[in-house]
């Protein structure tokens, strides 16, 4: 029995994304809770306009370009993976990136671990010679829960959405630790798991400690 829970389910979106593969956090605890009362009223307020919508939560820490050898992507993330602990995650504020991408997000507050984690992977795929994606410098991300996507919305509309959206609160503070990273595969319009990753810093040295 497949128990997966696929991220994105809009078949114009999946079709965009084939033969991409991402790795990213899925936020437990109270953080899907707090994205919904967002987006909940945000589908409400773009309803029949041009969007799309994430079907779950999540924080993108890195995309890799069409073709990516998904075993050769297990293996860095894997060897990535045991030098992560688990992960803090905490809404910051509801927010806007600007056009062309005119993507409405929840965003996550960026801290010191979080940037070394996401620096420390993209150095590892990129000794590996694996394309990213996600070409913004990692100094410059913002740690973010998609809520929306309208690059084709009018300027008007997409202003209006935008403080529709600023105004809403997901409640800031509200927070949940991520102890695994998700490997995202998109082929042939569909989504699947290219696998769960544990991160293991905090174990391995639990266990060393222990012999």
């Amino acid at each position: 029995m497949n128990s997966y829970i696929p991220f994105i389910t809009e078949p114009a979106t999946l079709a965009r994304l084939s033969g991409q593969r991402f790795v990213v956090l899925r936020p437990g605890g109270p953080l899907p809770a707090a994205f919904r009362r967002v987006q909940d009223p945000v589908k409400q307020h773009l309803k029949g306009a041009s969007a799309s919508f994430p079907t779950e939560p999540h924080v993108t820490l890195a995309g890799f370009a069409v073709g990516t050898k998904l075993d050769e992507l297990s293996d860095v993330v894997t060897a990535w993976a045991r030098t992560v602990a688990p992960l803090h995650l905490e809404v910051e504020r509801v927010s806007a990136f600007p056009a062309p991408f005119q993507i409405l997000v929840v965003q996550i507050q960026k801290t010191v671990e979080l940037f070394h984690t996401l620096s420390s992977l993209r150095d590892s795929a990129a000794q590996r010679n694996l394309a990213l994606t996600t070409v913004m410098p990692a100094a410059k991300w913002i740690f973010h829960m998609t809520l929306a996507t309208c690059p084709d919305l009018p300027s008007a509309a997409w202003q209006e959405a935008c403080e529709f959206a600023e105004g809403l609160d997901p409640t800031a503070g509200v927070a949940s630790t991520v102890h695994e990273a998700e490997i995202v595969v998109f082929d042939g319009g569909a989504e699947r798991s290219g696998g769960i990753v544990p991160f293991k810093r905090g174990l391995l040295d639990v266990a060393v400690g222990a012999v």
